[in-house]
């Protein structure tokens, strides 16, 4: 295990880090865990979250939760480095995490807004870590100096994806489980596993312009999926291996679309209103229930309110676009229980002391939405947990 002494610094700026890698890369890569047993519920799964002291993202840890909020457990423990970006693998015996080092600041800038240089320096500093669901174990996987976009699992566990930035290059990097075997792949961002883990969907800007490609997870056979003068990303496999859900603004107008693995039909599902310069950046952007019949979104939606600008929200549809139904304002950083019958999501929260971001769970149809954490601290990108194994 790698030694891990860089000093803690405070004073990033309001942005929390976990807010600042989605924006600086957009490098999610999004599987969804299918349910194993008919009897089990999102009562019997755990959360992982991450809590920092406060918005900045500074001694950022990685914490475990029951359902219901209770036993909340700080699983990394590393004072010296800011955890973000925690995936569990499809067995739920393991937890992929990125790990960014603290820059040494000089103690004329500690607690005073950080140059965007060095917040650029910050997100280079960052590397992908596993460990055991319980926080043991903790071992580096990409031994290099590239930034790690959040890590996700093949969905038969044999690799880890995540984005990076390696010899001046931003892209796509696959490795095996164990760290060995990286790939990287120049020229692309956001993407999805496909359902059998043999190929991986993607967004890429390399033809000039944003479209979805789709490879094998090896990376050969890359195609150009979409041809649009607009924006074509966000792209995030079905879970019937057959078709592609994405994210474009065409029509100057964010929409949700879905074509086949081919990029034919392609048919756009629902506008977003979201405004063409403000791209959505809070992750994941799209997310189908693990049954298949519902879609999570988080569309960015101007408020009535001049100050306030746009606001995330968390808004749920069915596959076929009818149904639409905004769950929570504010929303960033949404996951799935394993059985669909809940949504775990992030919400800002306003009170006395300024304001907090506190984690939340909610049924699909908007009911019986609960606060977990109910905390002083800032916590954001909660995950579900899939069916974890029996311990009888």
């Amino acid at each position: 295990m790698s030694s891990r002494k860089d000093r803690a610094t405070k004073g990033i700026g309001r942005a929390s880090l976990a807010a600042l890698v989605a924006a600086l890369i957009g490098g999610y890569v999004g599987l969804t865990n299918a349910v194993s047993a008919e009897e089990r519920t999102y009562k019997d799964c755990k959360i992982i979250f991450v809590r920092t002291g406060t918005a900045e993202g500074i001694d950022a840890e990685i914490y475990s939760m029951n359902a219901d909020g209770s036993e909340k457990k700080n699983l990394t423990n590393t004072p010296h480095h800011a955890e973000q970006g925690p995936a569990w693998s499809p067995d739920g015996k393991k937890i992929a995490f990125v790990s960014i080092a603290h820059p040494r600041l000089p103690n004329a800038l500690k607690g005073h807004l950080v140059p965007l240089r060095t917040l650029w320096e910050l997100a280079r500093s960052a590397q992908i870590y596993v460990m055991n669901a319980d926080g043991s174990e903790q071992k580096k996987l990409a031994d290099n100096s590239a930034y790690g976009g959040r890590p996700a699992w093949s969905p038969d566990g044999s690799k880890i994806a995540f984005s990076s930035y390696k010899d001046g290059e931003y892209g796509l990097c696959v490795m095996n489980a164990d760290g060995s075997g990286q790939k990287h792949f120049t020229d692309s961002g956001f993407a999805s596993w496909s359902p059998d883990s043999k190929r991986i969907v993607f967004a890429s800007y390399r033809d000039g312009n944003m479209e979805v490609y789709v490879m094998n997870a090896d990376g050969s056979e890359q195609v150009r999926l979409t041809n649009n003068p607009a924006r074509d990303d966000y792209p995030a496999w079905y879970p019937d291996g057959d078709t592609i859900l994405f994210a474009s603004n065409r029509d100057r107008n964010w929409g949700i679309f879905v074509m086949d693995v081919g990029g034919g039909e392609q048919k756009r599902l629902t506008k977003t209103d979201c405004v063409e310069e403000r791209a959505i950046t809070y992750m994941p952007f799209l997310a189908c229930s693990p049954d298949g019949k519902k879609i999570m979104f988080m569309p960015c939606i101007a408020s009535t309110d001049p100050g306030k600008g746009t606001l995330p929200q968390i808004h749920v549809m069915n596959a076929d676009g009818t149904g639409r139904k905004k769950l929570a304002d504010t929303g960033e950083g949404a996951s799935w229980s394993p059985d669909g019958r809940k949504i775990v999501f992030t919400s800002f929260v306003r009170d006395t002391r300024g304001i907090n971001q506190e984690i939340y769970i909610i049924s699909p149809d908007g009911t019986e939405q609960r606060n977990l954490t109910n905390s002083t601290t800032w916590e954001s990108t909660p995950q579900w947990s899939p069916f974890l194994p029996s311990e009888n």
